[in-house]
């Protein structure tokens, strides 16, 4: 609704002597009665209700020095433009006594849509109190008639005044919107006293006599006391008498099409209707005599155009059969399932003011599911009479207003398409855009559109307009932003406030309870890696075992539980620890029987407590060392790996090594943290190596060896990369380079092999924690980051001679690894954490002390080019064996069923 930038204030006082439309209102109400004042100004009116008369009194305000000087007399004050609202969420459940529009509904350009929600909100005797300017008063005219229409600050001609009424004009609008007049009254005022007060001197005498012999000729204002004047079980009553229009439009596609008509006549509804298909020449010979063998069973009511007329003109002439029944508009690559236009009609008749209904689809925009906005498969195990059935039970009459209906399934009542009129034919003749345009029409006209969240309608989608799809959706976007500009303003907020998310998820949430898996909850950190990596491979590992459900904290104390599969966008939050209690229930409800904690860094501290308040076991994996350290990689000021030093040397580098940790002690960290593995049914350590460390620390825990299953084979035989005589050995280094995994080592390499010219080139397949020195000051190559999926074709591309890890921690496990395992290129790492054991027995494959200097590191490189690379000769295997364990058979299992 277009305003002033600062609205203005209309300040009055209301005198319970004077005779003004805000005295006499005032007068209508009886005591101890529930009003909403709609347009409720500074709360004058509002004010005495309550103290005069004991009233509970809600309000509805735009201008916010208003609301402030208002608040106090009112329940519940919604700050709203009533171009926008939609009053029955502003006010969930209420019913009024009295709804008073003071001197409100001439400043809408809808005011029809006030008086439909309006119609909602009244109780069983309520009434509709209203006061109108009145734009037959004589000095009104007068100055037309002297050639004058002067907009004024207040009056009769307030210039923010969009809609003008007589008392005849009045009634004739209350009646059209199922409203019935009580009573009238009326506020007069002798023209002397008012705005136009010089006016009706300038007219000649014959035309003055004859304007004030009018009979509202002093009226200044109307006041109007009105009911509804049918109920909605009425209107209900009164529409489930009349046959609903079930419109086919038909060019192509024999199997959607048969799949679409067998699905109707399938239904089982109640409501009386007639299948109506209209075959628009079709060029397909097969649909056509499939058409019409149905028709000649009786089946279906077929029309044929004699010419292809496009989808807005077929459908066009289905809606005009008949002027007196509903419309339900279904593509024919759709199927239907059970009583859905039972619930369809139920919606929309749930509210006066409902034009159309749209039911959530796979396929329908802002009404998909279980994505919205996506072109969804149906989930896994589910047909699309199951998952209708599954939106019946769980979303019973519950809808949402959205901002356009969507076309593939659109009930539309017959009172608002009469209201609207047909589809635009000449704008959207071939279809697209149209039900849109249809709409914002229908909004103008004071109707609303709902997304009806008890039914789902399967949508193929395009098989009507084939390859012309694309171009017809380009031409229908660019018409609608010519002719309704806030179009696509109204969708993108639609979409971003999500209101139909709630009924999205509590299907995800029934589905995920019917699966009949045991549902276990992981929880983990937000910053990726590979402990999210190891997160989602184990969750697809087991998903034929166990569903999983994620928790992770975003920001700001909100935590997200996620539904962690393929597809899945079940996403719940909660304010930690504030909705603690909320996220238990939720649990509960959903029957976690087990967690698994991955990682705590970042996650609110109520968290830790879940297994102890849900009373379920849990398990605890190591991806680091953040149980014995806060510093999470055991990693010190210098850039080294500490040592593991003792208590008192762990104490001085918290509190001396940037950034520096002073909130807590190494033994407080560790016997809360101890304290929370030691209870755990298992401590899954990737590696011997994470298993022994972490046995120093917490001996009473049941640790368990468990290397992370891996999705692809990692046992790809390894093999050199022929090396020209001069040609330099090019070394490779992967990923996010951080100290803690060598970069600064990589760069001293580097600039020492640049000084000393040696046949070495360094590449660096990622980047690092900071600006490394790279060529022409150093031999080394920085490449950026990359995809997983992109890796193998990356390596090919730089066909490295070997790979190189120079971490200074000790790794826990390493997917950059296991990617390069893939690969079967041969690998130099250090002694430190998973790389001797992982490496061991493999051929071409070198450990080394991971403390080894820079000259050091050259030479050796410079060995293995002359021995192996040059002369291609093998060299020999690292000693040891490659570790195993079957992981799942380690995890998720009662205790007993494991051994460490």
């Amino acid at each position: 609704m277009e305003r002033h930038p600062t609205p203005h204030l209309y300040l009055r006082s209301l005198d319970p002597d004077s005779q003004d439309s805000l005295t006499r209102i005032a007068h209508w109400v009886r005591p101890a009665s529930v009003v909403l004042d709609i347009g409720c100004g500074p709360g004058i009116l509002g004010r005495y209700l309550v103290e005069r008369l004991g009233c509970q009194v809600d309000g509805v305000e735009y201008n916010p020095a208003a609301v402030r000087l208002a608040a106090p007399w009112y329940r519940h004050l919604a700050i709203a433009d009533l171009e926008q609202a939609y009053l029955p969420e502003l006010f969930p459940g209420a019913h009024y006594d009295y709804i008073i529009c003071a001197d409100i509904l001439e400043h809408l350009r809808n005011p029809e849509r006030i008086l439909v929600q309006a119609a909602t909100l009244l109780a069983t005797h309520g009434r509709l109190l209203l006061s109108i300017p009145n734009i037959a008063y004589a000095g009104l005219i007068a100055e037309l008639l002297t050639g004058e229409f002067c907009y004024r600050p207040e009056g009769l001609l307030d210039e923010t005044h969009l809609r003008f009424f007589t008392r005849q004009s009045l009634e004739r609008w209350l009646i059209a919107h199922d409203f019935a007049i009580c009573r009238q009254d009326s506020v007069t005022l002798d023209l002397a006293s008012s705005e136009f007060h010089d006016r009706l001197d300038r007219l000649p005498p014959l035309l003055q006599e004859t304007l004030l012999a009018q009979p509202d000729a002093l009226t200044y204002q109307l006041l109007v006391e009105a009911r509804v004047a049918s109920d909605a079980s009425e209107m209900t009553s009164r529409a489930s008498a009349l046959l609903v229009d079930i419109i086919i439009p038909v060019y192509c596609g024999r199997a959607e099409t048969q799949a679409c008509l067998s699905s109707v006549l399938r239904s089982q509804l109640s409501v009386p209707h007639e299948i109506i298909v209209i075959d628009d020449a079709s060029p397909e010979p097969a649909l056509t005599d499939y058409l019409r063998e149905l028709a000649t069973a009786g089946h279906i009511t077929l029309l044929c155009n004699e010419q292809n007329l496009g989808f807005v003109q077929t459908v066009n002439r289905g809606m005009a059969l008949h002027e007196e029944r509903d419309i339900v508009l279904l593509n024919s690559d759709t199927e239907v399932a059970g009583d859905w236009l039972d619930r369809l009609r139920t919606c929309a008749y749930s509210n006066p003011d409902i034009g159309t209904v749209t039911p959530f689809s796979n396929n329908a925009t802002i009404c998909s599911y279980p994505q919205t906005c996506a072109d969804n498969a149906l989930p896994p195990g589910y047909t699309v009479e199951a998952l209708d059935a599954l939106f019946r039970r769980v979303n019973p009459g519950q809808s949402v207003s959205i901002p356009t209906a969507v076309g593939f399934c659109m009930y539309i009542r017959r009172d608002c398409l009469h209201a609207v009129g047909l589809f635009d034919a000449t704008r959207f003749g071939k279809g697209y855009g149209e039900e849109n345009d249809f709409c914002m029409r229908a909004i103008v006209a004071g109707w609303s559109h709902r997304l009806c969240g008890d039914v789902f309608v399967y949508h193929q989608g395009g098989v009507s307009f084939g390859d012309g799809r694309d171009l017809l959706q380009q031409q229908a976007i660019a018409t609608l932003r010519r002719i309704h500009p806030g179009y696509e303003a109204a969708v993108q907020s639609y979409i971003v406030a999500d209101p139909a998310k709630p009924l999205r998820q509590a299907v995800d949430a029934a589905r995920l309870l019917n699966s009949n898996l045991p549902i276990v909850l992981f929880i983990n950190h937000n910053l990726g890696g590979g402990t999210l990596k190891h997160v989602r491979e184990l969750a697809g590992l087991l998903s034929g075992r166990m569903q999983t459900l994620l928790l992770y904290p975003i920001a700001d104390h909100i935590h997200a539980l996620r539904w962690l599969r393929d597809g899945e966008i079940l996403d719940l939050h909660f304010a930690l620890p504030a909705d603690y209690d909320l996220l238990c229930d939720v649990l509960r409800t959903l029957h976690v029987s087990r967690i698994h904690f991955h990682h705590l860094l970042g996650v609110d501290n109520c968290v830790w407590q879940l297994p102890q308040n849900l009373g379920i076991p849990y398990d605890y994996t190591v991806h680091d060392y953040y149980p014995i350290c806060p510093r999470i990689n055991l990693f010190n000021a210098p850039g080294r790996y500490c040592g593991e030093p003792d208590e008192a040397e762990c104490n001085r580098c918290l509190q001396t090594t940037e950034p520096v940790i002073k909130d807590t002690t190494i033994q407080d960290w560790r016997t809360r943290h101890l304290q929370l593995l030691n209870a755990a049914d298992r401590v899954l350590t990737p590696t011997r190596d994470v298993k022994q460390r972490m046995l120093r620390y917490t001996p009473a825990a049941h640790l368990v060896f468990a290397p992370h299953p891996e999705t692809r084979s990692i046992d790809q035989q390894p093999s050199s990369v022929p090396l020209a005589a001069t040609e330099p050995l090019r070394i490779v280094v992967l990923g996010a380079l951080s100290q803690a995994k060598g970069a600064d080592v990589l760069e001293a390499c580097a600039i020492d092999a640049r000084r000393r010219a040696l046949p070495l080139t360094f590449h660096l397949l990622g980047y690092g924690y900071r600006d490394l020195a790279v060529e022409p000051n150093s031999l080394l190559r920085i490449y950026g980051s990359y995809a997983d999926e992109e890796l193998s074709e990356r390596l090919a591309a730089l066909n490295p001679h070997l790979i190189w890890f120079p971490a200074q921690w000790p790794e826990t496990y390493c997917y950059a690894l296991s990617a390069c395992l893939q690969t079967g290129f041969p690998i130099v790492a250090t002694d430190l954490g998973a790389f001797p054991e992982r490496l061991a027995g493999r051929f071409w494959s070198w450990i080394q002390p991971w403390q080894t200097g820079t000259a050091v590191w050259n030479d050796f490189f410079m060995a293995l080019r002359k021995q192996y690379f040059a002369s291609g000769i093998s060299p020999p295997v690292p000693s040891g064996a490659t570790p195993t364990a079957e992981f799942d058979k380690c995890i998720h299992t009662p205790r007993s069923s494991t051994s460490q």
